[in-house]
């Protein structure tokens, strides 16, 4: 029998990671699910995460399990991210997990508004696996929890090191104590310039987050 969630099915999962090891625990975790799981011993040979969605179709598979850093060992072009905000977008159910705990240094916040569930390896089981699934489905269906839902705010930046890639906001509707680490590259080229210690923007956020690592960013305009 398929997993029936939020009125979809599925049938099998794809399972994305370099290391052969981390695929086969993960797919036990699917497998408990009573679900097929069906494993990608590389994807250098698709070239973009679009490429991969359609190879994905293709296979029939309904959704996927992916790990964050991919392109160690030469196992892809992108990572994981880049890979699971495709899905998103295709509105194929994806869950992003990652054994490493670096995701403040290198995830693009404005991808958290594609990834509705980042795992830590030591957290994911089938109940977490079943429900992240889930959640992607219902956002494609509208209906988003309120940890998820953007809203404008207002950001204010606290210090700038621009040269090392990366700034401090603090947002005060959310946390007006927590300074928040983003990349430059998250920003358009018109915002960016704009970026020094002091200096306000508004910005769509999901300020009913709990979580820091849940906090995403887009649409920013100067204040």
């Amino acid at each position: 029998m398929p997993l029936q969630l939020a009125g979809r099915s599925i049938h099998r999962v794809c399972i994305i990671d370099d290391d052969p090891a981390a695929r086969e625990a993960y797919g036990w975790a699917v497998e408990d699910l009573r679900v097929s799981a069906a494993t990608e011993a590389s994807l250098l040979e698709l070239k973009t995460p679009e490429r991969f969605v359609q190879h994905v179709r293709h296979a029939e598979a309904d959704a996927v399990l992916c790990d964050y850093h991919l392109r160690m060992r030469n196992y892809a072009r992108f990572d994981g991210d880049e890979l699971v905000v495709e899905c998103y977008k295709a509105q194929l159910p994806a869950v992003l997990c990652t054994a490493y705990n670096d995701w403040d240094v290198t995830l693009m916040r404005s991808r958290r508004q594609f990834i509705p569930v980042l795992l830590q390896s030591a957290d994911m089981n089938p109940d977490s696996l079943r429900q992240g699934f889930e959640r992607c489905i219902e956002e494609f269906q509208g209906q988003f929890q309120p940890s998820r839902e953007a809203s404008r705010t207002l950001v204010r930046v606290e210090d700038a090191s621009l040269d090392d890639g990366y700034f401090h906001v603090v947002v005060p509707g959310w946390n007006p104590r927590v300074k928040i680490r983003v990349l430059v590259d998250d920003l358009p080229g018109d915002v960016r310039k704009l970026v020094k210690p002091g200096n306000r923007f508004h910005a769509r956020a999901n300020v009913g987050c709990e979580k820091v690592e849940e906090l995403y960013f887009c649409n920013w305009e100067p204040s």
